[in-house]
């Protein structure tokens, strides 16, 4: 869906590098209002849903995100309107309501399959919510509107999936038979809630994993048990159920292939939030609440500030200075080559060489590097078929990603060679090989 609503987008506001970043932030900042919506929407406290607001407005994990071309944003967004249009329907049992959340539903399953999780949760809290209304009678539930609203939902949630589900059972069985996500450890998930506070990656030499790990899971379940039992509305749930369900499901799916990534759970981030700023407001003590407020607000305001000087990306221009240099210096008559799928399409967007660069692939591509957008003319399987005495060949490798730097033939006669770092850091350097073919 991501790409769906982003090529209108691009259509209108041109296809540059920033209007693609532009399309997140707009999302970004509706995620901001409809954070204080829902917050609101569920504690009718302005002082909670202002301080979940001010939290994701400088949450540098948020902002980090704000700025990168990916569904993330749209993603968090679908999210908080589906939970808000839940609440909705849930109190005023309308059917308007209800098929805003089933729309809102079926948008966040085609953003990102890691949203099945909020469905999830919404969908467990949407039971308990009937079972508080009528209690466990069959035929009470049969009876009530929520229960027969909820079921023609998740039944055109359904429907509206089935088109994409062959294609999602496809990938299933890739992602089984080969992925590149690290196993999950002890602290995949205390580490997962640091970023999603900081966006930092701990240094092992300066900060010890486990240490920081344990303080933040001590924190944040303390704020999930201040938001379960210092408050009495039923729709507190829904925040515990929608950060609960997630790192669980993703705990146990991991168990056979590992799906779990720090960077799926911004789609949750609102949500830790909204717990977080109600476990401070139902803090007694003025100087307690007053400090912690302060404190959290002046981190979460420095956190991105830090971020952004420590991958120093001025410094490291990677790509797009590679490419400006190989716009400014290939002739027509040249060959592109490039050997890494990852930084394929990131050289196509920025190459205006008027030459078709080709991918070095002597085997299989993983199914994960961008294979759906590759075509068999893009494919070289055999450098000396690309070139012949008296060529020029450039090439383009990463230390990134692999780190696959293939030999080319001994009759390539290295002329020149440049290296840009890239940032972050695991994105490693660019380097742009010149060749004569003798």
């Amino acid at each position: 869906l991501y790409y769906i609503l982003l090529r209108p987008w691009a259509d209108v506001f041109e296809n540059s590098l920033l209007s693609l970043r532009l399309f997140s932030l707009f999302f970004g900042l509706l995620s901001i209002i409809g954070t204080y919506i829902l917050a609101q929407e569920i504690f009718r406290k302005r002082s909670i849903a202002f301080l979940s607001s001010l939290f994701m407005f400088f949450n540098a994990f948020q902002i980090q995100y704000n700025m990168e071309a990916r569904m993330y944003t749209l993603g968090t967004f679908f999210a908080i309107i589906s939970s808000i249009f839940l609440l909705k329907g849930l109190r005023s049992k309308s059917l308007l309501w209800w098929l805003l959340y089933t729309g809102g539903a079926v948008a966040a399953i085609y953003t990102h399959y890691y949203l099945g999780f909020i469905l999830l949760a919404q969908g467990a809290f949407a039971l308990f919510y009937i079972q508080k209304e009528t209690g466990f009678s069959l035929a009470s539930w049969i009876r009530n509107k929520n229960f027969r609203l909820l079921s023609i939902s998740v039944g055109l949630i359904i429907l509206s999936f089935l088109p994409w589900l062959p294609t999602f059972l496809t990938q299933i069985q890739r992602v089984q038979d080969a992925f590149w996500i690290p196993s999950m450890t002890i602290w995949s998930i205390p580490y997962t809630l640091f970023k999603m506070f900081t966006s930092f990656d701990i240094d092992p030499a300066i900060l010890s994993i486990p240490l920081v790990g344990s303080i933040t899971a001590v924190l944040v379940l303390s704020a999930l048990l201040l938001l379960l039992f210092k408050y009495k509305q039923t729709g507190r749930l829904l925040i515990l159920f929608s950060l609960i369900i997630p790192f669980s499901a993703s705990l146990l799916l991991s168990l056979k292939t590992s799906i779990y990534l720090d960077r799926y759970f911004i789609l949750f981030l609102p949500f830790l939030l909204i717990a977080v700023a109600s476990a401070i407001i139902s803090i007694k003590s003025l100087m307690l609440r007053s400090s912690l407020i302060t404190i959290l607000t002046l981190a979460a305001f420095t956190s991105f500030p830090i971020y952004w000087q420590s991958i120093n990306a001025d410094a490291k221009p990677g790509m797009a200075a590679a490419s400006q240099y190989l716009n400014e210096s290939v002739e027509i008559q040249d060959k592109l080559i490039v050997n890494s799928s990852f930084i394929y399409f990131t050289f196509q967007y920025y190459n205006t060489t008027s030459i078709n660069p080709l991918l070095y692939a002597p085997g299989d591509i993983p199914h994960f590097s961008g294979t759906a957008l590759l075509n068999e003319e893009d494919l070289l399987s055999d450098f000396n078929k690309a070139a012949v005495s008296g060529d020029t060949v450039w090439t383009l490798d990463t230390t990134g990603f692999g780190n696959f730097q293939p030999s080319v033939p001994s009759s390539w006669a290295k002329e020149s060679e440049k290296i840009y770092k890239d940032a972050p850091d695991f994105k490693g350097v660019i380097i742009v090989r010149k060749y004569i073919v003798e």
